[in-house]
Protein backbone atom coordinates (compact mmCIF):
# COMPACT_ATOMS: atom_id res chain seq x y z
CA UNK A 1 0.00 0.00 0.00
CA UNK A 2 2.73 2.50 0.97
CA UNK A 3 4.53 1.42 -2.33
CA UNK A 4 1.53 2.90 -4.56
CA UNK A 5 1.30 6.08 -2.54
CA UNK A 6 5.16 6.79 -3.16
CA UNK A 7 4.30 5.78 -7.22
CA UNK A 8 1.26 8.31 -7.05
CA UNK A 9 3.16 10.80 -5.57
CA UNK A 10 5.90 10.68 -8.11
CA UNK A 11 3.75 10.37 -10.98
CA UNK A 12 1.80 13.63 -9.68
CA UNK A 13 4.55 15.49 -8.76
CA UNK A 14 6.44 14.33 -12.24
CA UNK A 15 3.04 15.44 -14.16
CA UNK A 16 3.11 19.22 -12.56
CA UNK A 17 6.78 19.64 -13.48
CA UNK A 18 5.75 21.12 -16.76
CA UNK A 19 3.06 23.03 -15.66
CA UNK A 20 5.14 24.53 -12.93
CA UNK A 21 8.30 24.89 -16.06
CA UNK A 22 5.61 26.65 -18.50
CA UNK A 23 4.04 28.77 -15.57
CA UNK A 24 7.87 30.05 -14.71
CA UNK A 25 7.89 30.48 -18.64
CA UNK A 26 5.17 32.68 -18.82
CA UNK A 27 5.52 35.19 -16.09
CA UNK A 28 9.26 35.23 -17.54
CA UNK A 29 8.12 36.31 -21.26
CA UNK A 30 5.46 38.80 -19.41
CA UNK A 31 8.64 39.94 -17.27
CA UNK A 32 10.79 39.98 -20.55
CA UNK A 33 7.72 42.30 -22.37
CA UNK A 34 7.35 44.67 -19.50
CA UNK A 35 11.10 45.48 -18.96
CA UNK A 36 11.52 46.29 -23.00
CA UNK A 37 8.18 48.30 -21.99
CA UNK A 38 9.76 50.45 -19.83
CA UNK A 39 13.04 51.07 -22.37
CA UNK A 40 15.63 48.25 -21.82
CA UNK A 41 16.94 46.85 -24.74
CA UNK A 42 15.92 43.76 -26.34
CA UNK A 43 19.56 41.96 -25.33
CA UNK A 44 19.30 44.22 -21.78
CA UNK A 45 15.53 43.27 -21.18
CA UNK A 46 16.59 39.23 -21.87
CA UNK A 47 19.42 39.33 -19.56
CA UNK A 48 17.40 41.18 -16.82
CA UNK A 49 14.74 38.36 -16.97
CA UNK A 50 17.11 35.79 -16.83
CA UNK A 51 18.91 37.18 -14.01
CA UNK A 52 15.69 37.77 -12.17
CA UNK A 53 13.96 33.85 -13.44
CA UNK A 54 17.14 32.78 -12.08
CA UNK A 55 16.82 33.93 -8.51
CA UNK A 56 13.19 33.91 -8.04
CA UNK A 57 10.21 31.37 -8.18
CA UNK A 58 7.62 31.60 -10.24
CA UNK A 59 5.37 32.79 -7.67
CA UNK A 60 7.90 34.99 -6.19
CA UNK A 61 8.68 36.93 -9.75
CA UNK A 62 5.03 38.16 -9.39
CA UNK A 63 5.34 41.05 -6.80
CA UNK A 64 8.67 41.63 -8.39
CA UNK A 65 7.11 42.01 -12.26
CA UNK A 66 4.21 44.57 -10.24
CA UNK A 67 6.88 46.36 -8.96
CA UNK A 68 8.42 46.82 -12.74
CA UNK A 69 5.50 47.94 -13.60
CA UNK A 70 5.42 50.57 -11.61
CA UNK A 71 9.01 51.88 -12.83
CA UNK A 72 8.96 56.03 -13.83
CA UNK A 73 9.57 56.78 -17.37
CA UNK A 74 12.61 59.35 -17.90
CA UNK A 75 11.93 62.84 -20.21
CA UNK A 76 11.68 61.93 -23.71
CA UNK A 77 15.20 63.19 -24.63
CA UNK A 78 16.77 59.74 -23.29
CA UNK A 79 14.83 57.59 -25.57
CA UNK A 80 15.34 56.37 -29.14
CA UNK A 81 12.61 54.94 -30.78
CA UNK A 82 11.17 53.64 -26.86
CA UNK A 83 14.28 52.51 -25.79
CA UNK A 84 16.12 54.41 -22.99
CA UNK A 85 19.67 55.13 -24.85
CA UNK A 86 23.27 54.45 -23.86
CA UNK A 87 23.89 54.88 -20.54
CA UNK A 88 20.74 55.74 -19.31
CA UNK A 89 19.41 52.00 -19.97
CA UNK A 90 22.81 50.62 -18.91
CA UNK A 91 22.62 51.79 -15.88
CA UNK A 92 18.98 50.87 -15.48
CA UNK A 93 19.73 47.50 -16.35
CA UNK A 94 22.67 47.08 -13.87
CA UNK A 95 19.95 48.29 -11.07
CA UNK A 96 17.42 45.49 -11.82
CA UNK A 97 20.05 42.88 -12.18
CA UNK A 98 21.85 44.29 -9.10
CA UNK A 99 18.68 44.18 -7.06
CA UNK A 100 17.61 41.10 -9.24
CA UNK A 101 21.17 39.25 -7.90
CA UNK A 102 20.22 40.50 -4.23
CA UNK A 103 17.16 38.94 -4.00
CA UNK A 104 15.43 42.14 -3.55
CA UNK A 105 11.96 42.31 -2.66
CA UNK A 106 9.21 44.44 -4.44
CA UNK A 107 9.39 47.43 -2.26
CA UNK A 108 13.61 47.66 -2.79
CA UNK A 109 13.08 46.82 -6.70
CA UNK A 110 10.64 49.80 -6.54
CA UNK A 111 12.40 52.09 -4.39
CA UNK A 112 15.76 51.15 -6.44
CA UNK A 113 14.19 51.44 -9.93
CA UNK A 114 12.20 54.74 -8.92
CA UNK A 115 15.79 56.86 -7.31
CA UNK A 116 17.51 55.74 -10.03
CA UNK A 117 14.81 57.21 -12.55
CA UNK A 118 14.60 60.42 -10.19
CA UNK A 119 18.10 61.21 -10.14
CA UNK A 120 18.93 60.71 -13.72
CA UNK A 121 15.58 62.96 -14.76
CA UNK A 122 17.06 65.92 -12.49
CA UNK A 123 20.74 65.80 -14.26
CA UNK A 124 22.40 62.87 -12.39
CA UNK A 125 24.94 61.06 -14.64
CA UNK A 126 23.16 57.56 -15.09
CA UNK A 127 26.62 55.82 -14.43
CA UNK A 128 27.46 57.24 -11.24
CA UNK A 129 24.51 56.73 -9.77
CA UNK A 130 23.64 52.80 -11.18
CA UNK A 131 27.29 52.65 -9.31
CA UNK A 132 25.89 53.85 -6.13
CA UNK A 133 22.29 51.93 -6.31
CA UNK A 134 24.60 48.32 -6.81
CA UNK A 135 26.66 49.29 -4.85
CA UNK A 136 23.90 50.24 -2.26
CA UNK A 137 21.90 47.13 -3.47
CA UNK A 138 24.84 44.83 -2.76
CA UNK A 139 25.04 46.03 1.13
CA UNK A 140 21.56 45.72 2.07
CA UNK A 141 20.17 49.28 1.88
CA UNK A 142 16.40 49.03 2.49
CA UNK A 143 13.99 50.76 0.38
CA UNK A 144 13.63 54.27 2.33
CA UNK A 145 17.56 54.13 2.72
CA UNK A 146 18.07 53.72 -0.70
CA UNK A 147 15.75 56.90 -1.54
CA UNK A 148 17.90 58.36 1.21
CA UNK A 149 21.28 58.19 -0.02
CA UNK A 150 20.29 58.92 -3.95
CA UNK A 151 18.66 62.18 -2.54
CA UNK A 152 22.42 62.80 -0.61
CA UNK A 153 24.17 62.00 -3.90
CA UNK A 154 21.89 64.32 -5.92
CA UNK A 155 22.32 66.87 -3.23
CA UNK A 156 25.91 67.34 -3.92
CA UNK A 157 25.85 66.35 -7.28
CA UNK A 158 23.18 69.80 -7.65
CA UNK A 159 25.78 72.07 -5.03
CA UNK A 160 28.61 71.54 -7.64
CA UNK A 161 30.58 68.11 -6.55
CA UNK A 162 31.84 66.38 -9.44
CA UNK A 163 29.94 63.09 -10.25
CA UNK A 164 32.81 60.76 -9.02
CA UNK A 165 33.46 63.42 -5.52
CA UNK A 166 29.21 63.22 -4.53
CA UNK A 167 29.28 58.61 -5.77
CA UNK A 168 32.31 59.09 -3.37
CA UNK A 169 30.69 60.96 -0.38
CA UNK A 170 27.37 59.11 -0.99
CA UNK A 171 29.41 55.49 -0.69
CA UNK A 172 31.29 56.72 2.56
CA UNK A 173 27.22 57.52 4.05
CA UNK A 174 27.26 53.62 3.53
CA UNK A 175 29.15 53.24 6.63
CA UNK A 176 26.88 55.67 8.87
CA UNK A 177 23.63 53.03 8.15
CA UNK A 178 26.28 50.33 9.60
CA UNK A 179 26.88 48.92 6.48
Amino acid sequence: MAHRRHAALLVSTLALSPVAGAASMTITQTLLHTLESKGLSAVQARSAALVASHHYRSQALQPILASIKGIPRLPAHYYSHGTLKGRAGTGLARVLTSAFRNHAGPARVQSATGAYTHAVAQGAPPQTTGQLLVSALHHGVTAPRLKALVANYLRRYKAGASAQNALHKAKSTLSRYGL
